[in-house]
Formats: structure tokens, C-alpha cells, sequence
């Protein structure tokens, strides 16, 4: 897994990626802290979680289309510089009166990053043989989770001392050192044009947005022409909705059934990260031994038991033992989860359309999420938190063997198409 790092522009891009991806954990900490003790009002606290949400939602689709029709090497160049520029206004932020403006900042945060993260899934393929998208998409999922074990405590230090003043500068510093590092990439990001329309060297932004809806349908036509990437917006959907059960229920599940405090939710929230980093570096390792359908099917099928034994250890064990155990071994199939989904839509969908699929992915993966947190809300007193929390464990499961039947259903077409004669040439 390693060797591709040897490959200098992938490395570049690695590289840009985990230091920016660190900073970012420095903000996600400092965020809701500086917004609480400025207000003590958990609404306030929600609303700034919430501004991040809502672009991803509405501009997920909308930006993959621009992603298709730019350099996206330039595109994640230029995200990182306006991040960095725009990080700076939170220094600003000293009083409950100027909260408007980290509000502001978190939206402009979120919408630049719709695009940046689909131009760097779209741009992969032309930093490495194909033969190397696995290892390269779990190298991209181990510098997520090495961000994440080391960012939340630095951050938290960095937050105690400087405030948020100090966490906004650093990670600024990392998007612009970030920004430096794809300025020294050496390839050519401009996607394949599908159509001469696309391929018009004077195709201007304004004539971009005018055709932006029809691009968008064309893109999202493949959904209905190939399972395989139907079915990965089906497990999106699906898995969304169990993804905003669990974020919205784990943290009361610790407190009141597990009976542990902020420490303890805390840990086992970390202990996915350590999961993540194992997993990445085996998938590294075997994972262009197995399609990436089988690595997103096996993996969401893990995921899902591994979540129904988390949430139930407490019946045979009381403690947090057991269930701190569950979580750092269910970061191993979730990693096998993003490579798996990624490098499928990479290997499946044509350079043309990456960007748009990526990025309507994104939108779809926000709406169910929205979903999910609003049953969580309605049902969570009635039903109770185990019961929903297994329907969530158990929506993975279903969501994964979905996937292994289609996956396994379009290899033997595939192989049946390969063996059919080819028809003979009339005279």
C-alpha cells in the first residue's frame, strides 16, 4: 500500500489532504464549544452543526456538475486558498453578538467543500493505475482517521490556550500549506468531455449555469442504466438513515444505558478511529484481491453486526469494556465501506460524470441523514433507544447483502456476455 505513495503526485495530494484534514478537527472542536459558552444555549450550539449540513444537502448534486466541467486539480487548489481566506474571519469572533459571523463561516466552509471533496474522488484515477485505486482510496481513509485521532486532542489544547481564535489560524495554516502542496501536482485534472457541448474550449461559467440542470439529469441517468451505481444510492440512502439514528442516539445510549459520562462517550467515539486506521492499512494490503462490490457489501454487512453487538454487549457484560471493544473492530468493515463505495464509482462511472455522481452522493448521503435524525426524534421516547439503535444495525445489514446480490448478479452477467458468441457479419 505503501509503494503508492511513492507515486509523487498522489503523494502531494495525500499529503495536502491529512494536514487540512487535521486542522479541520482543530474548528469541529472548537466550534461548538466557543458557540456554548458564549450563549449556554444548546440551540445556538445545534444551529452552528446544522449550518454545515444544510449546503451539503442542497449544493451536493449542483457542485459535482462544475466539478465534471473544471480543471478539478485547479478546483481543489483554489477551495483550499478560499477556506484558508475565509477561516481568517473567525478571528473576529470575540462576543456572543458576532456569532452570525462563525455561522456564516461554517456555511461558506461547507459549500466550498461540496466541491473540493468530489474533485478529489474524481481525480484519484489520474494520479494512479487502476490497478492501485484501492490502496490509494484506503490510503485517503487512513489519513481520515489518523486526522481524527490526532486533531480532537490537539485541537482541545489549542482551544484551552488560544481559544478560538487560535484554532481558526491554525487550521487557515493548513489549508494554505495544503493549497502549496497541490500547487506542485503535475497532471492534467480536466475531466473527459462527454459531449462537444462540454468540449467547447469557450464554454463560459455563465453558460455553465445555464445548462448546469440538464448536465445533472445526464449524470444522474446513469442511475437508472447501471445497478451497481443504482445500488450504491440505495445503500447510501438507506445507510444515511441508519447513520443519523446512531449520531443522534449514540451519545444518550452511553449515558443512560451504559451509564458511562462525556469522558466515556468520548473514548468509544475515539476507539473508531484506531478501528479505521487498522482497516485501512489491511484493505491497503489485500483489498486488490477483492472487487470493490464485495468490499462495500462485506463491509456494510460487518458494520451492521458489529453496531447489533455494540448495542446489546450490555446484556451480556454490564461496563463499557465490551462495547469499547465493538467500536475500534467496527472500523475495520467501515473503512472497507468507503473504499469499497469509492473505488466502485471510480472503476464503474465514466471520467465525465465522476464528479456529479460523487457529488449527488453527497446530497443523498445529507437528506437520509436529515431523516434518519428526525426519527430518532419522533420515535426515539416511544420505541426506546436500544430498539431503534438495533434497527439501525439492522439496516446495514440489509442495506450490504442488497449490495452482494447485485454485485454477484451483474459479474455473472458480465462473464455470460463474455462467453455469447459474437453475432456473425452479414455480407
Amino acid at each position: 500500500m505503501l509503494a503508492v505513495l511513492r507515486r509523487r503526485n498522489f503523494a502531494l495530494v495525500w499529503f495536502a489532504g491529512l494536514i487540512s484534514l487535521t486542522g479541520d478537527w482543530f474548528l469541529i472542536v472548537a466550534r461548538p464549544l466557543v458557540v456554548y459558552q458564549l450563549t449556554g444555549s444548546v440551540a445556538a450550539t445545534a444551529l452552528a452543526a446544522a449550518s454545515r449540513l444544510l449546503p451539503q444537502l442542497l449544493l451536493g448534486s449542483v457542485a459535482g456538475v462544475f466539478v465534471d466541467r473544471w480543471d478539478r486539480r485547479r478546483t481543489m487548489l483554489s477551495c483550499n486558498l478560499l477556506l484558508g481566506c475565509c477561516l481568517l474571519t473567525l478571528t473576529l469572533v470575540r462576543s456572543a453578538d458576532w456569532l452570525w459571523l462563525l455561522y456564516l463561516q461554517s456555511i461558506a466552509q461547507s459549500v466550498l467543500a461540496q466541491f473540493l471533496r468530489p474533485a478529489e474522488n474524481a481525480l484519484v484515477p489520474r494520479l494512479v493505475d487502476e490497478a492501485d485505486l484501492v490502496p490509494a482510496n484506503a490510503l485517503n481513509g487512513l489519513n481520515n482517521n489518523l486526522a481524527r485521532l490526532v486533531g480532537p486532542p490537539l485541537g482541545g489544547l489549542v482551544v484551552a490556550a488560544w481559544g478560538l481564535t487560535g484554532a481558526a489560524l491554525i487550521d487557515a495554516a493548513t489549508f494554505f500549506i495544503a493549497a502549496g502542496m497541490l500547487a506542485r501536482v503535475r497532471v492534467d485534472g480536466r475531466a473527459v468531455r462527454a459531449t462537444t457541448a462540454d468540449a467547447d474550449p469557450d464554454h463560459l461559467p455563465t453558460r455553465a449555469w445555464t445548462t448546469m440542470w440538464r448536465d445533472l439529469a445526464t449524470g444522474l441517468a446513469l442511475v437508472r442504466q447501471n445497478r451497481l451505481i443504482a445500488v450504491i444510492f440505495l445503500f447510501w440512502a438507506v445507510s444515511g438513515i441508519g447513520e443519523g439514528l446512531f449520531s443522534s442516539l449514540f451519545a444518550p445510549f452511553v449515558t443512560t444505558v451504559l451509564e458511562g459520562g462525556s469522558v466515556a462517550f468520548g473514548t468509544i467515539v475515539a476507539a473508531q478511529a484506531v478501528g479505521g486506521l487498522v482497516g485501512s492499512a489491511a484493505i491497503g494490503r489485500i483489498g486488490r484481491f477483492i472487487s470493490p462490490g464485495k468490499l462495500l457489501g462485506l463491509g456494510a454487512v460487518g458494520l451492521g453486526a458489529i453496531d447489533l453487538c455494540t448495542i446489546n454487549a450490555h446484556r451480556v457484560a454490564p461496563g463499557l469494556l465490551l462495547p469499547l471493544f465493538f467500536m475500534v473492530v467496527v472500523g475495520i468493515p467501515g473503512a472497507g465501506i468507503d473504499v469499497g463505495s469509492t473505488t466502485l464509482i471510480q472503476t464503474t462511472v465514466a471520467d465525465a460524470y465522476r464528479g456529479r455522481i460523487f457529488g449527488a452522493i453527497s446530497a443523498l448521503g445529507a437528506l437520509s441523514m436529515l431523516v434518519g435524525t428526525a426519527l430518532a426524534g419522533t420515535l426515539g421516547d416511544r420505541l426506546g433507544i436500544v430498539t431503534l439503535l438495533n434497527v439501525e444495525g439492522a439496516l446495514f445489514v440489509a442495506a450490504g447483502l442488497v449490495v452482494l446480490t447485485v454485485v454477484a448478479a451483474a459479474t455473472t452477467a458480465n462473464i455470460a456476455d463474455r462467453a455469447r458468441p459474437a453475432p456473425e457479419a452479414s455480407l
